[in-house]
């Protein structure tokens, strides 16, 4: 899998300003309480050739109006409100057989509008600034608004997944791809331009809390050119942006390797030649703190594929190599025989090693120093692994060529999961073929009984 983060755009548009445009409805519903007043959007009025920007009036409407500015600050402590994949960051675009999904990402902006109610009566001014004191030390100075917002998807995420529809099924469309695989109804429209029907993402931030950042004590009313009297106050809102979308997508849908242009140019994973270190922790490691976050601690093959199962969280053991496996429809059992292993630069005493293996215990949990694991997508799959007699690692029940494979190499960090270092199912035999390959690659094995490392690898 390929992950990547496309920048959402128009974002005031479709997001900032309906935001706006709906606070400034509740502002005038509760507070302003005038339904003759005239109520204009944000960027969005242009009366005969008049455009009423701060501080400007436009004298040709009669009658009381409400206009209102706005500025937008990113919340410097928070660059982003959630991590990219807390469970908040929902899906809304997930084909299950590619494993294709796409997320949001939002950081937190805060929203200060400052609004301006005009109008001829007096004493139409007057009850609205008592109205505000009244909310302000009743309520807290708060409100509570449900918001909607939209955003169109990028057109290079809709090209992207085009190209992965062309792959899966050519004779749909992409719209009745992308309907398809909605996690959420999604609505089409035209975009700007172009004949093309775009989807768009429609959502709404349920009770946010707004509060009045003027004290109404403060306000005073002020008459402009004899003709209106003007009370201002300023209004915040703290909201969720969404900034970007993540995509993983594969990189073989169907059996076919997407197009070159979706690859990264950068390398991802560190990569793969002969050297017969390749497997050293120093080497895989680096500069990695966590065992949470090895990810690009792991030899990848191909280089460029940053595949890594969301739910790995197993402290036992520690990922050396990934490998995206290409499904052979003449032999949809056979996965590689562990021989080939050298062509990809793996050493030659590591291959040795599990030659030396039984016909399942590398792919048992506890049964091997070296255990391997098995991906559909982020899945572990029990697909009945085994080694046959050629030394073919092949699995009982057939892959499929729409499946998306990776096969996971890892070592046991620790002896006390190992069986056969335990009293009870000692096995001198295997200590001894394990011994030779710790010694070479300082694997961080320990001592029966030890505790296991928490996070970080001394």
């Amino acid at each position: 899998m390929i992950t990547r983060a496309a920048v959402i755009d128009g974002l005031d548009h479709t997001f900032i300003k309906p935001i706006v445009n709906k606070v400034r409805d509740d502002i005038s519903k509760k507070i302003i309480q005038d339904p003759d007043a005239y109520n204009h959007n944000v960027g969005n009025y242009d009366k005969e050739g008049v455009t009423i920007d701060d501080n400007v009036v436009d004298n040709t409407i009669s009658g009381p109006m409400i206009y209102y500015s706005y500025e937008v600050h990113e919340d410097e402590d928070m660059s982003l409100g959630t991590s990219t994949y807390n469970p908040l960051n929902k899906i809304f675009l997930y084909d299950k057989e590619t494993k294709l999904s796409i997320r949001p990402n939002y950081k937190q902006v805060n929203i200060m509008i400052t609004f301006n109610y005009k109008t001829r009566s007096r004493s139409a001014i007057r009850r609205v600034r008592d109205r505000l004191k009244t909310y302000y030390d009743t309520s807290g100075y708060t409100m509570v608004h449900n918001l909607p917002y939209s955003y169109l998807l990028p057109n290079n995420i809709l090209t992207l997944i085009n190209d992965i529809k062309e792959l899966k099924d050519p004779s749909m469309t992409l719209e009745e791809y992308i309907t398809s695989i909605g996690v959420y109804k999604l609505d089409f429209t035209v975009n700007h331009g172009s004949e093309r029907r775009v989807p768009v993402f429609n959502g709404v931030f349920t009770n946010i809390f707004g509060s009045f950042e003027t004290n109404p004590e403060d306000i005073e009313l002020e008459k402009q050119d004899n003709e209106y009297y003007n009370v201002e106050f300023t209004y915040k809102i703290i909201v969720k942006e969404p900034v970007n979308l993540v995509v993983q997508y594969p990189i073989i849908v169907n059996n076919e390797k997407i197009p070159d242009m979706w690859l990264p140019d950068e390398v991802v994973g560190r990569p793969v030649d002969n050297a017969e270190n390749i497997i050293s922790i120093a080497n895989i490691i680096g500069d990695y703190k966590s065992m949470n976050d090895n990810q690009h601690a792991m030899v990848h093959i191909p280089s460029y594929d940053n595949f890594y199962p969301l739910l790995y969280d197993d402290h036992s053991m520690l990922r050396l190599v990934c490998m995206l496996l290409e499904v052979d429809p003449a032999t949809p059992n056979l996965i590689f025989n562990i021989n080939d292993l050298k062509y990809i630069g793996i050493p030659s005493l590591f291959i040795n090693y599990l030659l030396k293996c039984d016909e399942t215990e590398l792919f048992l949990f506890s049964h091997s120093l070296i255990h391997i694991e098995l991906y559909d997508g982020n899945d572990k799959k029990d697909y009945g692994l085994f080694i046959d007699d050629d030394k073919n690692i092949k699995t009982t029940k057939p892959l499929s060529i729409s499946g998306s494979y990776h096969l996971v190499i890892n070592v046991v960090i620790d002896k006390a999961f190992i069986n056969y270092y335990s009293e009870s199912f000692s096995d001198s035999s295997k200590v001894i073929r394990d011994q030779e390959l710790i010694q070479v690659y300082k694997f961080p094995m320990k001592e029966i009984g030890r505790n296991i490392l928490p996070t970080k690898i001394q």
